[in-house]
């Protein structure tokens, strides 16, 4: 046999013994792990009445999802994800019978689904089509369906795909067409040529072009905000004067203005008046202008004329549908911070109100104004017209709200978007609590022993009542449930916590019961269960937006307290930026409730200046709070509480920070001082240029503060050891970018710095290589994965820094006296797979072997020890490499099934993994988000900390017994025969 076999069967052997500890029953699934579904933010919504599946809403979401929901319980009927990034972004969706046509990417993906099973009827492309140029979608009859993308018009037969005509458009390189209608039997293409004209095309249904003809607008640009009202006229806004701007798409010649100034709407405050099309196409033709904030105007549209039909003030949402020959204007506006949402109905030409669709409805303040409605009318038993109004939230909900004022169901599709994640350990009970505090007292013994014999009492009864109730209400599992029960539930029963036992928010014996904090794109923050992942709490903050940094929106997330310091309350606090003035606002909560904290305002604490970096210290005040250090565009340094500056001026020499731009490609490092006016300020100590007209910065990771290293080393194979490089200062900064001399040669390059000298530990580049790179940095190891193209492949490397055999310093780690530059080990393997988030696992010392967890773009979750991702693996393996525990060298890495941690539970579009630790050092807490979210728990060296589940506690009770029983009776033998010795 040689050595190649034998490193495969070798290898072979470890997974197979791995396979074994790794299975997972099937009654097994969801006991400790959980999944939720969304679809994010919806940007088309069609509803489907009746038929054999019930109503069904058709839904196309930002986040490039086509799906339906059922309008019974809002669950998902069937969920379709594209593409990621712009070649799967939706640009327009129509329904027709039991079709659902979509166009993404401008064309580039023309899409027909089934409506009742989601599955794909046909797919089409168009030639020349641009990502950046929007198409649109018409319908018409049953069986034609025309799409406009770029620079021509492509109709297709809805039931068999096949095309039936194209049609390219005239001067489309300096016509931007973007809106395309029917009218009659007359298609309808209109572009846009900047502060110059409007380009009119009319097209036959056979694809014959009947007219081309163009209209001055000198006034008209790209950017600006237009609707084809019913198939007929062409609706846009100068921006710059104010004025409705109407034509006739059959006949107009000239643009009809209509002056918004004459509803006496101050224009100066309305950056870009927003147009929405009310109702569809058989209903009258009206538009809403948004005028301000929840500020609308009724414009009524006849014979190429306008007229202003109502003025409508505090107005956050509203619709046109048909009752009978009727046609009804809904309006939905908040009451003054309440949960109340009033919904009027009125008929849309004569103004008189409809009672019966007006409604006072619950709807929480959490879910912020209702931006779009969208209302079917249904016939009740007793004649009356009931309305089922879906409301599309500020903070991306879906709420069904029905007739009789209640939430059928509410989805919560800001958990599509979450930015930060943290998990907060829970506090410990009452009874706890009493315990601790005996400590530190000045009562006397009796007092003391008093004390502790009633707290005992009151543990003793508790663990009764306990045991009691997990005998009558059995465990219930949550498994592959795309949206909790909770969440299915009415608004008012969700949100009632009285139902929630006292006790159940407590710490548990090993602390894996944790509240999962998450801060969510539109500014929602959750606080989520870990065993359940039901909603606790949730809080809306409508100002909070996001920072954009290098690829990405961020909002950071703070734990300045955590619950381990009782009777201080626990404290997080979110940092983003005003959507208003753009400024930093920052918010602290309780992360157990949800309250706002005691000490920071409920509304915000809005900072006045511009910030480039915040970092929250390790120390701690003696109110045991970490403050939070912010660095402004003057280098000018700001704590929070502003009560720790004392604290922070105390530790001052030793605070470090760097900022990265990414237009300049220059790293800077700041130390902390003093100025005259005892201000702390930012002083620069060194630049990194990674010369940005070769390459972009895209990633700069630091490591954790939580994690812990427990070894300082490895022992090697003649007993020596190897000090780990443990620098806590590193910084791993990933830049891409193009050969200049080949265009289509790509290549990215890992930097290791110094973050407080400054000092490049390390550098390497990869030529013929590209992203997307996920680059995770841990201990004193780095991994990434990459695209190979000349081999094309992905590939993934990892790099292990060492200091050697001596240690320059075995008690604390300093960059000013570093150690020499480390001994750098590194390898690479084949990665069988698109990775789109990576992580390792985190344990609370860091004894327990390093798991690492990749995300791929298939849905699952692989998690592959350490052990196998080692750059020391030997290509032949002796026999010392064997006592040391290296695996022989492979060039490609496994993916066995059984190591997926969310088994047949497949999650999308994940884009973050985090991980925590647990009471029990053997268990790591795991979080994947993205589109979907999964929670589960791992043990990447088995529970080597706990009994199994099925030990057999009567055998070895019977056995203990057993030899006490044989002890005490052979001791007495053993007596009575050395005194039968005596008397002898």
């Amino acid at each position: 046999m040689n050595t190649l076999d034998f490193s495969i069967i070798f290898q072979f052997a470890i997974l197979l013994f791995d396979r074994n500890i790794q299975c997972l029953y099937e009654d097994q699934a969801g006991t400790f792990d959980w999944r939720q579904q969304y679809v994010g933010r919806a940007q088309f919504v069609e509803y489907i009445q009746g038929g054999q599946s019930g109503t069904r809403i058709i839904v196309g979401t930002e986040q490039n999802v086509v799906a339906a929901i059922n309008g019974k319980n809002g669950q998902i009927g069937w969920r379709q994800v594209l593409e990621k990034g712009p070649s799967g972004h939706i640009n327009d969706l129509k329904v027709s019978g039991n079709y659902v046509v979509t166009a993404s990417a401008g064309g580039e993906h023309i899409r027909c689904f089934n409506a009742i099973s989601g599955s794909l009827h046909w797919e089409s492309s168009i030639p020349g089509a641009l990502p950046s140029h929007p198409a649109s979608i018409q319908i018409h009859g049953s069986d034609l369906v025309a799409v406009l993308s770029y620079d021509r018009i492509v109709a297709y037969n809805i039931e068999a795909g096949n095309e039936l005509w194209s049609l390219a458009l005239t001067d489309s390189t300096k016509v931007k067409y973007s809106y395309l209608a029917f009218s009659e039997e007359v298609l309808y293409a209109v572009g846009i040529s900047d502060r110059s004209h409007v380009s009119l095309n009319s097209v036959r249904l056979d694809g014959t072009e009947k007219t081309s003809r163009s209209v001055a607008a000198v006034w008209i640009a790209s950017d600006n905000k237009c609707s084809i009202l019913k198939g007929s006229h062409l609706v846009c806004v100068d921006k710059n004067s104010g004025i409705l701007q109407i034509l006739s798409l059959a006949n107009g010649v000239n643009f009809a203005p209509l002056v918004l100034q004459d509803v006496k709407v101050d224009y100066n405050k309305v950056s870009f008046p927003n147009l929405q099309l009310l109702g569809d196409p058989h209903s009258p033709a009206v538009i809403a202008v948004e005028v301000g904030d929840q500020e609308y105007v009724l414009v009524a549209v006849e014979n190429g004329k306008a007229r202003v039909v109502k003025h409508l003030p505090k107005v956050a949402a509203l619709q046109v549908m048909g009752m009978g020959e009727q046609w009804l204007l809904l309006t939905a506006r908040r009451s003054d911070n309440t949960d109340v949402l009033n919904v009027f109905g009125s008929d849309l030409l004569t103004g008189s109100p409809v009672h019966e669709l007006s409604h006072s409805i619950k709807y929480p303040i959490h879910h912020g104004n209702p931006q779009r409605l969208y209302g079917t009318l249904s016939k009740l038993r007793d004649g009356s017209s009931g309305l089922s109004l879906l409301t599309c939230g500020e903070d991306h909900s879906l709420v069904l709200l029905t007739h009789s004022g209640k939430a059928l169901w509410t989805r919560e599709e800001a958990l599509a978007s979450i930015l930060s994640v943290e998990m907060v350990d829970l506090p410990v009970s009452q009874i706890m609590a009493k315990m601790e505090d005996e400590f530190g007292t000045n009562d006397n013994i009796l007092q003391m022993f008093l004390k502790r014999f009633s707290t005992q009492l009151s543990q003793l009864w508790t663990f009764a009542l306990q045991l009691k109730h997990r005998l009558r209400i059995p465990r219930q599992h949550h498994a592959g449930g795309s949206i909790s029960e909770t969440e299915r539930m009415s608004e008012e029963d969700s949100d009632d916590d009285e139902g929630l036992d006292e006790t159940y928010l407590t710490r548990d014996e090993f602390n894996l019961h944790k509240i999962i904090v998450v801060v969510t794109g539109p500014g929602k923050v959750f606080g989520l269960d870990s065993n359940t992942g039901v909603s606790i709490w949730k809080t809306f903050y409508p100002s909070l937006g996001t920072f954009h940094r290098i690829d990405r929106d961020v909002l950071l997330l703070f734990v300045q307290r955590t619950t381990a310091h009782f009777p201080h309350q626990p404290v997080c606090t979110v940092l983003g930026k005003d959507k208003v003035s753009g400024l930093p606002i920052m918010f602290s909560f309780h992360p157990i409730t949800g309250l706002p904290s005691e000490s920071a305002p409920s509304e915000g604490r809005r900072l006045n200046y511009k910030i480039v970096n915040a970092v929250m210290l390790t120390q701690m005040d003696e109110h045991f709070l970490h403050p939070i250090v912010v660095m402004d565009s003057e280098k000018k340094f700001h704590v929070y509480p502003q009560s720790d500056v004392d604290l922070v001026k105390q530790f001052s020499a030793s605070l470090f920070m760097f900022t990265t731009d990414i237009e300049t490609g220059i790293i800077t490092g700041y130390g902390v001082e003093l100025d005259k006016k005892q201000q702390l300020i930012g002083n620069p100590l060194w630049t990194v240029d990674t010369n940005r007209n070769l390459q972009a910065i895209t990633k700069v990771v630091t490591k954790r503060a939580l994690e812990h290293v427990h070894s300082q080393g490895i022992v090697l194979e003649d007993r020596s050891v190897q000090y780990k490089y443990l620098n806590p200062n590193l910084i791993a900064v990933l830049t891409e970018g193009e050969e200049a001399q080949q265009k289509a040669s790509a290549f990215f390059s890992v930097y290791l710095i110094d973050g407080v000298t400054g000092n490049l530990v390390f550098h390497c580049t990869h030529k013929k290589s590209k992203g997307p790179i996920q680059l995770m940095h841990s201990e004193n190891w780095i991994v990434y994965n990459y695209w190979n193209q000349k081999q094309r492949r992905m590939e993934l490397a990892v790099l292990e820094l060492y200091e050697g055999t001596r240690q320059s310093n075995a008690t604390a780690f300093t960059s000013f006296h570093p150690p020499p530059p480390p001994i750098v080990m590194r390898q690479a393997y084949i990665f069988p797979g698109h990775i789109s988030a990576l992580a390792t696992t985190i344990t609370e010392k860091g004894i327990t072997s390093k798991q690492l967890l990749f995300a791929l773009e298939t849905g699952g979750v692989l998690g592959l020890p350490k052990l196998l991702i080692d750059p020391r693996r030997p290509e032949v393996l002796s026999q010392e490499a064997r006592e040391e525990g290296l695996v022989p060298y492979l060039p490609e890495l496994p993916r066995p099934a059984d190591h997926i941690i969310n088994y047949h539970q497949s999650v999308f579009n994940i884009h973050g993994i985090h991980t925590a630790p647990a009471g029990l050092e053997s268990t790591s807490l795991v979080l994947c988000y993205g589109l979907d979210l999964f929670y589960t728990r791992v043990m990447p060296s088995k529970m080597f900390d706990v009994l199994k589940e099925d030990f057999d506690y009567f055998f070895i009770s019977s056995v203990l017994i057993g030899m006490i029983v044989v002890s005490v009776i052979t001791q007495r033998l053993a007596v009575r025969k050395a005194l039968n010795r005596a008397w002898k």
